[in-house]
């Protein structure tokens, strides 16, 4: 009874080894996962705060030069100068 009792111990023992070292890989593929995430969303806001931090200049540009997109249609839900 007892050689049973350890033997069924022992095999317990190695399904939980098992099953903890699946949790493991997993735990580590989420983690790869989450940081390329991660990566991706800070790359574009660096992208976003660059292009925000350019656009006021060309913006400015665009004014001063009379060829921006301000100048080329008309403003949303403003009629054309086309008479029409």
């Amino acid at each position: 009874m007892i050689q049973e009792k350890t033997q069924r111990l022992a095999d317990l023992t190695e399904q939980l080894s098992e099953a903890l070292m699946a949790a493991a890989i997993c735990a580590d593929e989420m983690r790869a996962i989450v940081h390329t995430e991660l990566d991706s969303v800070r790359k574009s806001q660096v992208v976003a705060t660059e292009t925000t931090r350019i656009r006021p200049a060309a913006t400015q540009a665009w004014r001063l030069s009379g060829t921006g997109p301000s100048a080329a249609q008309p403003a949303e839900g403003g009629a054309s100068d086309s008479g029409a």
